[in-house]
Parts: C-alpha cells; structure tokens; sequence
C-alpha cells in the first residue's frame, strides 16, 4: 500500500494541518473534496480513533 509514495515530496512540503474529532462519515465529504480540487498528492488524511487530520499543501493553497 506504501510503496509508491514519494517520500521526499512528503519531507519538502509546507504541511498545513486541519483536522478534530469526530464520526468518519462527516470528514470523508471534505476531505475527498480537499483531494479532488488539490489534488492526491497535496493531501495527507490521517485517522486515530475519532481524531482525523488533512494535511494539505499549503503552498498549493494559498
């Protein structure tokens, strides 16, 4: 599942982290979103119990 991931993109990048706590289906609409309109390889969606996070790019942003 990992293996096709730049790493070094990943280290380089400007992150902007977003994220709070709450039920997955109420992040996934904002986040697929987020990805559709940045792209896949500007956003990081990362899920820790009911805690989620995006990470996004935040060159590609603003």
């Amino acid at each position: 599942m990992l293996n096709n991931i730049d790493l070094d993109y990943i280290k380089k990048t400007n992150w902007y982290r977003q994220g709070g706590a709450g039920r997955p289906g109420y992040f996934y609409i904002p986040f697929s979103t987020a990805m559709k309109i940045l792209g896949r390889k500007n956003v990081i969606l990362a899920q820790d119990g009911l805690l989620h996070h995006g990470f996004f790019d935040r060159d590609v942003i603003c």
